[in-house]
């Protein structure tokens, strides 16, 4: 897995002082669940990340559904949308480009990740549409 700031946006969130601290919280736990591998179960075996879960899955959908494309939406913690579709559009067995539409999302990422995230679309792996109130 590619780390384009990902400890740079936990590090910031978990030193974040707002009234909403669970909703920090929450996010930095939901971005250590996907992206972070567990050590093992109770019986000694490796946990997948759940972005290889999914993005497995999301693979054979679209093989088995050949035209088809990647649309990622997410509202709020947008913000795992958006690095979904970042780390989806960097595989070669997903369509390109990966589109991804985030509503009320905070920013993403330090300068490196920005640096890469453009670099995607530049190349045209992937659009994002955020919405922003």
């Amino acid at each position: 897995m590619h780390n384009f700031g990902y400890r740079a946006l936990t590090t910031h969130l978990k030193n974040f002082k707002i009234n909403r601290r669970n909703w920090v919280f929450t996010m930095v736990s939901t971005l250590d669940y996907l992206f972070y591998e567990s050590t093992s179960t109770a019986e000694g075996e490796a946990v997948p990340i759940k972005y290889e879960v999914i993005v497995d899955q999301v693979v054979e959908v679209l093989k088995s559904n050949p035209g088809f494309k990647l649309y990622v939406t997410g509202h709020s913690l947008g913000v795992l949308s958006s690095l979904f579709a970042f780390m989806a559009s960097s595989r070669d067995d997903i369509p390109k480009p990966v589109t991804c539409v985030s509503v009320a999302s905070p920013y993403v990422g330090d300068k490196r990740y920005r640096t890469a995230f453009r670099l995607s679309e530049r190349r045209g792996n992937l659009r994002h549409l955020r919405l922003a109130n």
